[in-house]
């Protein structure tokens, strides 16, 4: 979302003002007893770590997160799981994505504070900023630890270190393996985004140890 103003100290103030809201209304909604469901899961940064997540449904059978990104006090993006019988993954991802389109039309927590004018500028620049960042990582080699990749294993960010992918798509793979293991590179033309040239581009940095141990399902 657009910041309120030009004023870089006056939005860090206010953004500390919408933490503080967004930390008394977890304190409510969570005054009753509620339900913790925990996944096991990547540390999304660290590789030598993996952490628990948790996902949280009031005493009313709402989703915390929902609720949250429904008043505008948080935003769509993160890790997913199924929250309810018949509910995918993605069917919960595009719902959060939903609300949070209800709540920016609606104006309500942090974007009441949304420079709506300014929006399409700031965007403009951040396309453009993008685009170059993009051209000048074209220009790079990978790093030399981009060369061995496991990506049933990597973390979050060393899968950030394989050329062309960003965070957004880093996540994504790491979702994908938890549906099976990534025996070869073509195995990942099943993560959404990923197509065959750039499973081609990325097939030199990556490695899968397990694939070629005898005995090993191919």
């Amino acid at each position: 979302m657009a910041r309120a103003g030009g004023n870089e100290q006056a939005s860090i103030t206010l953004a500390k003002e919408l933490g503080l809201a967004a930390r008394k209304r977890v304190a409510i909604l969570l005054a009753e007893p509620f339900t913790v469901h925990t996944a096991w899961a990547d540390g999304r940064g660290n590789p030598r770590f993996k952490r628990y997540y948790g996902f949280i449904t009031d005493a009313k059978g709402r989703d915390l997160g929902g609720v949250l990104v429904r008043e505008g006090l948080a935003r769509a993006f993160g890790v997913a799981r199924a929250r309810e019988k018949g509910v995918s993954r993605e069917e919960y991802k595009d719902r959060l994505a939903d609300e949070e389109l209800s709540a920016a039309s609606r104006r309500v927590g942090a974007w009441n504070y949304t420079n709506w004018q300014a929006l399409p500028e700031e965007r403009r620049v951040e396309r453009k900023l993008e685009l170059e960042e993009e051209g000048e990582d074209k220009r790079k080699a990978p790093p030399p630890e981009a060369h061995s990749i496991d990506p049933n294993q990597a973390a979050r960010d060393e899968l950030m270190r394989l050329p062309g992918i960003g965070e957004v798509m880093a996540i994504r793979i790491l979702e994908g393996r938890e549906a099976g293991r990534f025996r070869t590179p073509l195995d990942l033309l099943r993560v959404p985004g990923i197509g065959a040239k750039t499973v081609e581009k990325l097939t030199p940095f990556l490695v899968f140890p397990e694939s070629l141990q005898p005995g090993k399902e191919q």
